[in-house]
């Protein structure tokens, strides 16, 4: 069983000064839902991986289904599946693009930091 120091380490351990600023800030309620029924991207995204990989694993035996029946609802089934994968992906694409703009941000913070430094007289 992972202690809590242990999962908070394993969570925050390779972010250390992010984690200094913002570790102990709650997850805003509109990404993982105050309620046990609300059934969210991040309550999804397991499942849905673990049925990719299964199904990925057996993509011959699911082609050799002959049965029109069969085939459509597997159409739909593989379809939505691909749905979520792609959902899943913009969510991550728009927030990795985020993340890449606040990389900026803080590089040109950092770079204004470092020129007034070279232009202040040696003390």
């Amino acid at each position: 069983m992972l202690t809590r120091e242990g999962y908070r380490v394993r969570k925050w351990g390779h972010l250390p000064a992010l984690s200094k600023l913002i570790e102990n800030e709650p997850i805003p309620d509109r990404y993982f839902g105050i309620a046990s029924t609300c059934d969210n991207l991040f309550n999804r995204l397991p499942r849905t991986a673990e049925i990719v990989l299964i199904v990925k694993e057996h993509e011959d035996r699911i082609l050799t289904k002959r049965e029109p029946k069969d085939l459509a609802q597997l159409c739909e089934e593989v379809e939505g599946l691909c749905h979520e994968l792609l959902g899943a992906a913009a969510f991550f694409r728009e927030h990795a693009d985020r993340m890449q703009r606040l990389q900026g941000q803080l590089r040109e913070q950092l770079y204004r930091q470092q020129e007034e430094e070279k232009k202040r007289p040696p003390q």
